[in-house]
């Protein structure tokens, strides 16, 4: 029992780890954790990730990237509907960022779309929200306080 409880915390730690930059191996979860509590302003979340059981088919909502080039992921959208989203995708390869890139802007354009359409009060949100990279992890950061997000961002990937 001891030895199937170890094994499975084993690979519990080995799904939350994702290579992002250069030599260095980070935790999807703690990312998420750092970004979301960058902007104490944000309402409730919910998330789907890449250790998730059902993550790869979480991910279509994300992205339309070939699931076997992530590393791992994370989504964060605000529970009520509103225009509040931070997401991360870890490649395995850095030469795809461009690629992921346009997959987040292609995400947030019918984001955009969305609110202008349903909720135009939320839509200046999603029009001021960044895409970023570094190393080969790039961030959707719509927010009120995206300096702060990005800054996070940026410093857990140093």
């Amino acid at each position: 029992m001891k030895r199937a409880a170890a094994l499975i915390l084993a690979l519990a730690l080995c799904f939350s780890l994702c290579a992002c930059g250069a030599d260095k191996e980070i935790s999807i979860y703690d990312l998420q954790k750092a970004m979301l509590s960058a902007d104490g302003e944000l309402p409730e979340m919910l998330t789907a990730s890449s250790s998730d059981s059902d993550g790869e088919k979480k991910f279509a909502y994300l992205s339309d990237m070939d699931y076997s080039e992530v590393e791992g992921y994370f989504l964060a959208y605000s529970a009520d509907g509103t225009a509040y989203e931070i997401a991360v995708i870890c490649l395995k390869d850095g030469d795809d960022t461009d690629l992921a890139k346009a997959s987040l802007q292609s995400h947030l354009d019918g984001r955009i779309s969305l609110y202008k359409t349903y909720e135009p009060t939320q839509a200046s949100r999603a029009e001021d929200a960044l895409i970023i990279s570094r190393g080969s992890c790039v961030a959707l950061i719509m927010c009120d306080n995206t300096d702060a997000v990005k800054s996070a961002f940026e410093e857990f990937l140093k």
